[in-house]
């Protein structure tokens, strides 16, 4: 599934290999998003930009913040962290544990109905047409070529255009104001990194990578020292918890052996 603009243009760029089965975009739009992130679908691509851009920016605090909220989730569950509908989360979260950092990923670009409606028409209509015109579809009878030319392509050209519009707006409004979570986890140059073509790496995206490391409780190595010490504590009959402050026993030792006078 294709869930970032440069990863569509990736794959116009090897139209030789078969489509995915279902569309990414079908798949986020068969449940209702929450309100906080919600775009409309707008006439304008301007209002849509600004509305994306206050969803993304949303999305980026919960994920700088998710740092010092991590240690508290186990199991850790995207959906309710980010308040995101189950669906959603499956298709825009992407969070891994390995080498003693946990990786972040976020695809914001499915918050886009521009985005969402240029993945559509790629999967479900353009691609699909190809194929049958190649003999390689369901439908071994090819269409003409130019009906290719002159409808498939405009389209699918005019629809990437308004998306990747869109897309530039919200980052230059999110940069320009200086959001800082979204700054801090943009991703951009991460996801265009895993791409090959020219036209993917030059392509806008609001994708977020973040990675802080692995809260001490959570690494494997971590726990099993705690409960090695826990067990040499239990055995030998002392407390699993030390007192702090003066009551602490080495510490009021330290007082009576510096303040003769105490112990008269």
């Amino acid at each position: 599934m294709f869930r970032s603009l440069p990863a569509l243009k990736q794959a116009l760029s090897r139209m030789e290999e078969p489509a995915p089965a279902q569309s990414a975009a079908a798949l986020f739009e068969a449940a209702d998003l929450v309100r906080a992130y919600r775009v409309p679908a707008c006439r304008g691509p301007e209002e849509e930009a600004r509305n994306l851009a206050k969803a993304v920016a949303l999305l980026a605090e919960r994920a700088v913040r998710l740092e010092s909220a991590y240690e508290f989730w186990e199991p850790f569950e995207p959906g309710p962290y980010f308040d995101l509908r189950a669906e959603h989360a499956m298709l825009m979260c992407q969070v891994e544990e390995r080498r003693g950092l946990v990786h972040v990923r976020l695809y914001a670009d499915l918050l886009s109905p521009s985005f969402r409606a240029a993945e559509r028409f790629c999967i479900e209509e353009f691609l699909p047409f190809l194929y049958a015109g190649s003999g390689r579809g369901s439908d071994r009878e090819a269409p003409p070529s130019q009906a290719l030319r002159e409808r498939m392509w405009p389209a699918l050209r005019e629809r990437l255009a308004r998306a990747e519009w869109v897309i530039e707006q919200a980052i230059a409004s999110l940069t320009r104001n200086g959001h800082v979570s979204f700054i801090v986890a943009w991703g951009a140059a991460e996801e265009r990194r895993r791409a090959s073509s020219q036209a993917a790496r030059r392509s806008p995206t609001l994708t977020l990578d973040f990675s802080f490391p692995l809260p001490l409780s959570r690494r494997p190595l971590r726990r099993e020292l705690l409960r090695r010490r826990m067990q040499r504590q239990r055995v030998a009959g002392r407390p699993l918890l030390r007192r702090s402050g003066p009551d602490r026993p080495w510490r009021a030792g330290l007082r009576r052996a510096s303040d003769p006078e105490q112990e008269e």
